[in-house]
């Protein structure tokens, strides 16, 4: 435990007492029944073992007035919460409790139904010695911090000794925390669009395409994506730094998209006021980077499924082939995907027709895949870094005619035959 931190163990009993509140920023609740089944029958084993104590786990509380919001712990402090209900103890705060997201209604259904099924096999007189147990035996360590920064920061720090979070976890959190001067309701959507991502895999988009782009604009290797990295979409909190000139243009967007956002002018035309955003800037801390994630999310989804378009007819052959999903197949498609997402979103498809100049990327990045038996991730980046840098050069230029001078590399030789590849190379178009 680190030195300073107010620790202390508290039992059950105790912990219940406390007006426990899970805030607005959580995850969902995710235990499924094999991880309450487990937790039952560790606390049974101890019981019937005749331990004096049971460690359940650590609790991270932040103090917020006149509750204590639940940092870390949630998961298993809403199962003890079931489990208790069910064996009759009353008045548990955590009961009153709101739960938004549809999977964590779920669980609480299912786990619930599975505290009943374990007990199954209980009298009255084995169950109310569980309770008792339970409640007098059973301890968690419990942090309590008055600053939400510590909190977190030591919840990053705990987590990051047993199971790894993940990038967008700690993504997360840390954008949630700057989120000081927005609503409830604006965090609560915030988390719960995030969370939908996060379970349809559009999050993935972040360490695939976001990322790497935003690396490769500045000529660095873009690595696998994680929690290390976070930095790169650490960016400027807009109310906290209001004297830099260099942020003026940030404020100035951002205070015109609050003032129209919900102008019913612009609603009865069907137009969506957004933030102006662009792949290579500037993160904006906070709601503006959820929006950020969420805006190339849908780009890339635009982008890649309208099957009515020139690009992606071009796209669906030339990519999508029969062998296509082969690991140095999939690297070389994400680089050239990368690159067609990066000029769409600085250039549009309007000066130069878009399913053209596009087909100057695929044949850069595919004479990879031709010229190599075996392409590495490693690959990627030598390959990048080794020869014309397209993500540089859109990154640094003003027109889409620039992108025409591309000095492209040969395929030769070839080492790797496909033909659907192939075939851009040799016609003329």
């Amino acid at each position: 435990m680190e030195k300073n931190v107010p620790a202390e163990y508290i039992m059950l009993s105790d912990l219940i007492e406390m007006e426990l509140s899970i805030p607005d920023y959580q995850r969902p609740y995710k235990w499924k029944e094999k991880n309450i089944v487990q937790l039952l029958d560790d606390i049974w084993d101890s019981q019937h073992k005749g331990k004096e104590k049971y460690r359940i786990g650590t609790v991270i509380l932040h103090n917020n007035y006149s509750k204590l919001d639940i940092v870390d712990g949630q998961q298993r402090l809403v199962t003890i919460t079931l489990i208790l209900n069910y064996l009759g103890e009353k008045g548990m705060r955590l009961l009153n409790e709101e739960f938004p997201h549809a999977d964590s209604i779920y669980n609480i259904r299912n786990n619930d139904a599975r505290v009943k099924e374990w007990f199954s096999s209980f009298n009255d007189v084995q169950k109310s010695k569980f309770k008792e147990y339970l409640l007098t035996s059973c301890e968690f360590v419990k942090i309590e911090l008055d600053d939400i920064s510590e909190a977190f920061q030591l919840f990053d720090s705990q987590n990051a000794r047993g199971k790894a979070l993940e990038p967008y976890d700690l993504l997360k959190a840390f954008h949630l925390r700057e989120m000081e001067s927005n609503t409830s309701e604006e965090r609560l959507n915030c988390v719960v669009e995030w969370e939908k991502a996060a379970n349809v895999g559009l999050l993935n988009n972040l360490a695939k395409y976001i990322y790497r782009i935003r690396k490769w604009a500045k000529g660095e290797n873009a690595g696998s994506f994680k929690k290390d990295d976070i930095d790169e979409f650490k960016g400027m909190n807009l109310n906290k730094y209001k004297n830099y000139p260099y942020l003026r243009l940030y404020m100035l967007n951002d205070a015109l998209v609050k003032q129209h956002s919900n102008d019913s002018m612009y609603e009865s035309f069907g137009l969506k006021v957004q933030f102006p955003f662009q792949l290579t800037q500037m993160i904006i801390n906070g709601k503006r980077f959820f929006e950020y994630v969420a805006f190339y999310s849908d780009l890339y989804a635009k982008l890649f499924t309208d099957n009515n378009s020139e690009f992606y007819s071009f796209y669906k052959k030339h990519c999508l082939y029969k062998l296509c999903n082969r690991t140095g197949d999939t690297y070389v498609r994400e680089m050239y995907e990368a690159s067609a997402l990066h000029y769409i979103d600085k250039f549009g498809e309007g000066e130069i027709n878009f399913a053209e100049i596009s087909k100057i990327f695929y044949k850069w990045a595919y004479t990879l895949r031709l010229m190599q038996n075996r392409v590495s991730y490693s690959s990627i980046d030598k390959y990048i870094r080794e020869n014309e840098n397209i993500f540089k050069r859109i990154n640094g230029a003003y027109y889409p005619k620039d992108l025409l001078k591309l000095q492209l590399p040969q395929p030769q030789p070839i080492k790797k035959e496909i033909p659907e590849v192939q075939e851009v190379f040799t016609c003329n178009n």
